[in-house]
């Protein structure tokens, strides 16, 4: 419901609409006023005969694929896409017990006196089975602090989540936090 006052100031259209309807007497105004909404009419049926025809026409397809050609391009495609995924599925199979993958981690340091050449040498003395330490490179972060950003490999089947590496450099003295910084399957 609108108020009667609106400022026509700053309500322009609307204290014009209000006017527009104003003008209007009682009688006309509540034969506005709709209370059933009108039930839409349903069309016509055709008759059965002229739509068994259509479809007689049209076949079974509606797009018009019947061709028996197609149907043996599809089967070919098929065959293909099923034995690329056995030989996927065969590599896989080899590499079981062999996957490795390549993790870069960004290790930071506690504050800006930590030795990061003793952090680097700590974190590449970390041993386990299935972990190889590849290389590294101090990364300077602001104001004199600098982050190492080091690489490793590891063996999917002796090491199954990278958190435990991620962990075992987080205990190392000096450092702060480790971020992992890429994951990529080698």
């Amino acid at each position: 419901m609108i108020p009667a006052n609106v400022d026509a100031g700053r309500y322009v259209h609307i204290a014009r609409w209000q006017a527009h309807v104003a003008s209007f007497t009682r009688a006309t105004q509540d034969s506005w006023r709709v209370v059933e909404r009108p039930v839409p009419e349903e069309p016509e049926k055709a008759d059965e005969e002229g739509d068994e025809e259509e479809d007689d026409e049209e076949g079974d397809d509606p797009f018009g694929l019947d061709d028996s050609d197609d149907d043996e391009e599809t089967r070919k495609m098929m065959r293909e896409k099923a034995d690329k995924i056995r030989a996927i599925q065969e590599r896989q199979a080899a590499k079981k017990g062999k996957a490795k993958s390549n993790l870069t981690i960004d290790v930071k340091p506690e504050d800006a006196e930590t030795d990061m050449d003793e952090v680097t040498e700590a974190v590449k003395a970390i041993e386990m089975d299935g972990l190889k330490w590849l290389g590294g490179q101090l990364i300077d972060v602001a104001y004199g602090i600098q982050k190492l950003r080091i690489m490793c490999q590891i063996t999917d089947e002796k090491i199954p989540s990278a958190d435990i590496v991620v962990e075992a450099c987080e205990e190392v003295g000096g450092v702060q936090s480790v971020d992992i910084f890429a994951f990529q399957m080698a």
